[in-house]
C-alpha cells in the first residue's frame, strides 16, 4: 500500500492561559502555553511533528499596564 498524500492527515494548535499564585509570596504569574501537532504520511510511514512552548507573564505588571500606572508611583 502506498500513501502519496502530501497534505497533513491531521494538524492542530492548542493555546491555553492559566493564572498561578505562589502560596508563600502571593505573587501571581500567568502562563501562556501553546502546542502544535501535525501527522502526515510519508511513503508507508506516519510522520509525527510536535512543538510546544510556555511563556511566563507577570500578572501584576500586565494588570497595571491595562489599568494605567498605580497612583503615587512614577
Amino acid at each position: 500500500m502506498t500513501f502519496t498524500n502530501s497534505l497533513p492527515l491531521h494538524s492542530s494548535t492548542r493555546t491555553a492561559v492559566s493564572m498561578n499564585m505562589d502560596p508563600d509570596t502571593g505573587v501571581r504569574t500567568q502562563v501562556l502555553s501553546t502546542s502544535r501537532l501535525e501527522l502526515e504520511w510519508c511513503g508507508a510511514e506516519l510522520r509525527v511533528r510536535f512543538a510546544g512552548s510556555r511563556v511566563l507573564l507577570d500578572a501584576y505588571r500586565q494588570a497595571r499596564t491595562r489599568m494605567g500606572p498605580a497612583k503615587g508611583r512614577d
